[in-house]
């Protein structure tokens, strides 16, 4: 706690060092460039260090003075890393790297990146952002169509939103199916409410979150229909209590139905990246009976964030290198991370034409009835049409990332604990006192997140 005060303190002092009086340009002023070596980090590890890498020669060939600022889990802790890169904003002149959901405690010092050459040609999701992702770890997970078709589901595309999964959980619930439940069943369940009442990626500045008696009703709700649906479909009270004293277990990974002993969804296999086409001709024939969801969880991406104290105009070039689509090119050869650039070298690395349509050698084998690349290349297409040309979902899949993580799982464990306190007590929130009991307990939360966030 007093470590959260202390970054709360060196934040309010960065606020006021740089709402001083616009600095003359020194293009001698040293720029810091900030970064975290995560352990086990896998593509985001070699990515980030071959940006910094490349970053450093940058600024060397054009005598741009530089100081490169590295901690990793082997040196130093996070929390006591930020705290370091806190107080070193006051000196100006900072770029930091990092996962975009670890910026969150400075996203209002941001500098203005319009000035940014290359800012033109983020895609329109990515701007207005209080960071720049030089690439998204976007994660899917595969469903199997077995199930689907036994309870006559049609799902018409082969790629879907996460929200989109929830929504035929649903449909597959009132067709007769019974999930059994487990940590991620009951983490599911809570998502689809969260997502339907508006809740899922809400932050401070929503405006829910001023009308104390909308969000009150609104939580009030979703916590009766988790309620409801768990008394309907499950309504196993035992089951609820044992599944909150049971360690994790690869049971967690699977949601199963009991009625026809069909997995839905299995990841305990791990995942596949969303833009990485070889996950997916690895998968061989066992594609064809797969439908695939954009993951709600995703992998750690790379975003650029620079601090709105500058007196060294270079680092606006410095920054234009981060975001250059040469940089992004060189995140991974296998492009794993999904693009945040429009720009005709990034169309030529994912090998797709202007209209983002793929153009590369897995044609051949679909234009020669190969059935696997067929659903590849439909899968790849599907990508991009969600990706870049359907506003509204890339919208969703990106306010997913950019969400103030710390203020939804507020919400997230409010509505998880009360209503599992109905459940577990086997309450009637009809009853006149457990409703008072509700209510004060909702309003205690909602007294609580105003403390902390106004």
């Amino acid at each position: 706690m007093k470590k959260l005060i202390f970054i709360i303190m060196i934040s309010m002092m960065l606020m006021t060092l740089t709402s001083c009086n616009i600095i003359k340009n020194d293009e001698n002023a040293t720029i810091q460039i900030w970064w975290y070596d995560y352990d086990n980090a896998g593509y985001y590890s070699e990515a980030l260090a071959t940006a910094i890498r490349k970053v450093e020669l940058y600024c060397k060939s054009n005598n741009i003075p530089v100081e490169i600022v590295r901690y990793g889990e082997d040196t130093l802790a996070y929390e006591d890393y930020v705290l370091k890169r806190n107080s070193a904003m006051a000196n100006g002149n900072m770029i930091t790297v990092d996962d975009g959901r670890r910026l969150q405690d400075i996203s209002k010092y941001h500098a203005n990146y319009s000035k940014v050459e290359n800012y033109d040609k983020l895609l329109d999701v990515y701007k207005n952002r209080f960071c720049v992702p030089l690439g998204m770890g976007y994660e899917t997970i595969d469903i199997d169509n077995e199930l689907l078709a036994y309870y006559d589901i049609d799902v018409d595309k082969i790629l879907i939103l996460y929200d989109d999964y929830l929504e035929i959980k649903q449909q597959l619930k009132e067709k007769g199916a019974k999930f059994k439940l487990n940590k991620r069943e009951w983490n599911e369940i809570l998502d689809y409410y969260l997502a339907k009442n508006g809740l899922a990626y809400i932050d401070e500045q929503n405006e829910i979150i001023k009308n104390s008696k909308e969000l009150k009703e609104t939580v009030k709700k979703t916590i009766i229909e988790v309620y409801e649906d768990f008394r309907m479909y499950n309504g196993d009270y035992e089951d609820s209590i044992s599944m909150n004293e049971q360690k994790d277990s690869i049971q967690d990974y699977f949601i199963f139905d009991t009625n026809t002993g069909l997995k839905l969804a299995d990841s305990s296999k791990g995942f596949n990246m969303l833009t990485n086409y070889i996950d997916y001709t690895e998968l061989n024939d066992d594609i064809l009976n797969m439908t695939f969801v954009v993951n709600n969880n995703i992998f750690v991406s790379p975003c650029a964030y620079m601090h709105k104290k500058i007196t060294n105009d270079k680092i606006y070039d410095v920054f234009n290198e981060l975001i250059s689509d040469s940089y992004y090119k060189s995140l991974s050869t296998t492009h794993a991370y999904a693009p945040t650039l429009d720009t005709e070298k990034v169309k030529e690395f994912l090998e797709v034409d202007e209209n983002w349509k793929y153009n590369g050698l897995l044609l051949g084998g679909a234009a020669n009835g190969i059935e696997k690349n067929k659903k590849v290349v439909n899968l790849i297409n599907e990508t991009y049409e969600m990706l870049i040309k359907d506003k509204e979902k890339s919208k969703n899949i990106a306010s997913n990332y950019f969400k103030n993580g710390n203020f939804t799982s507020h919400i997230y464990n409010c509505v998880s604990d009360l209503s599992r306190y109905l459940i577990s007590e086997k309450l009637d929130y009809n009853d006149k006192k457990v409703d008072d009991t509700l209510n004060q307990k909702i309003d205690e939360f909602i007294t609580n997140l105003n403390v902390l966030y106004n």
